[in-house]
């Protein structure tokens, strides 16, 4: 094995251990407050306070699975709460294993 791809090989292994990109964790902090705004629309503040309580939990378990990140970069750009969480049923519905 080269040197280089020892370096490639091991700088893989750091970035994996570093947890989800920057880049990642925004994606699913952009979706968490969105969903929550969406849900204080649709369901009041009530359910807000609700959706809050786990929201650090959620992001957590979002930058770790691709899949929800992909369904989030797919359905952030909605601009309707209407329209983004019609999306991401949709995209759940698309997707889910048969």
């Amino acid at each position: 094995m080269s040197i280089a791809r020892g370096l490639l090989i091991a700088a893989l292994f750091v970035a994996a251990a570093c947890g989800p990109s920057k880049a990642i964790r925004d994606i699913c902090q952009r979706a968490a407050d969105k969903y929550t705004t969406c849900i204080g629309d649709i369901l009041g503040p009530d359910a807000v306070a609700m959706a809050r309580a786990k929201e650090q939990d959620g992001i957590q378990q979002c930058a770790g699975d691709d899949k929800t990140v992909e369904m989030y970069r797919t359905c952030l750009p909605k601009t309707s709460c209407d329209d983004f969480m019609q999306c991401m049923e949709d995209y759940a519905t698309a997707t889910v294993p048969r």
